[in-house]
């Protein structure tokens, strides 16, 4: 007769195995190009699964290094879903539009008429022209963007976003994660907006700089370093 402590072991061993076959094939392929962009162009990019790095340099091109990830039951499976993994990328005239395309995407659930469980992902690490205007939007990953002087929009829903040397106009949104947005420069007589719902802010502000700021929060503290006249 089993005791019961060799019995919770077996149980363990049995879910723990479970766990390991559902997800028993893993696949990567990376992907690069180089593209001759203007030096004051815009760039949009926009994923689902999967982080976004977005650099500015100071050469007149955009460079694209993706990291295309698939878990699947099989080796099939995991490779029938890497060919319909794609990364899409059109250029009309000073503009660059990078998608990711995902197969049998469905209410954020995986499976299509495979009925098993597949996950998938694309991760991004983008060089652009540092007065580039950049627009990136992701639903699952978090975004980081460096030294960029142009207009920027940042977008996410489950992940954070970490801006630093940024000098033109920001806007930061997310829902569940933190923001932590450093500016170096900001333009005059244009509002700009950090928001999340579920964690921190953290703007870093020139020390120079004139302004008018509206801070709320639900659940937690404001706390600033400069001597702001506090309204209300």
């Amino acid at each position: 007769m089993f005791s019961l402590r060799k019995i919770l072991s077996l149980s363990v061993f049995i879910i723990s195995s479970l766990i390991c076959l559902s997800h028993a094939s893993t696949q990567i392929e990376n992907f690069k190009q180089t593209i001759k962009f203007t030096l004051n162009g815009n760039l949009k990019v926009e994923n689902k699964n999967g982080k976004i790095s977005i650099e500015g340099w100071d050469k007149s091109e955009v460079y694209i290094e993706a990291e295309k990830r698939v878990n699947a039951e099989s080796d099939e499976d995991a490779a029938e879903i890497m060919k319909q993994l794609k990364i899409e990328i059109e250029k009309n005239g000073d503009e660059i539009s990078i998608y990711t395309q995902y197969p049998f995407w469905n209410d954020g659930f995986w499976g299509g008429i495979f009925g098993k469980e597949i996950s998938a992902g694309v991760n991004y690490k983008i060089f652009v022209p540092k007065n580039c205007n950049v627009n990136a939007k992701s639903t699952n990953g978090a975004l980081y963007i460096f030294e960029i002087n142009g207009e920027t929009e940042l977008s996410t829903t489950n992940g954070k976003i970490n801006a630093k040397s940024l000098k033109g106009y920001v806007n930061a949104r997310t829902t569940n994660g933190s923001l932590k947005i450093e500016l170096e420069q900001v333009n005059k007589n244009k509002e700009m907006e950090f928001i999340t719902t579920n964690g921190s802010v953290t703007l870093y502000l020139p020390e120079s700089i004139n302004c008018n700021i509206l801070a709320k929060t639900t659940n937690g503290s404001i706390r600033t370093d400069f001597p702001l006249e506090v309204e209300g």
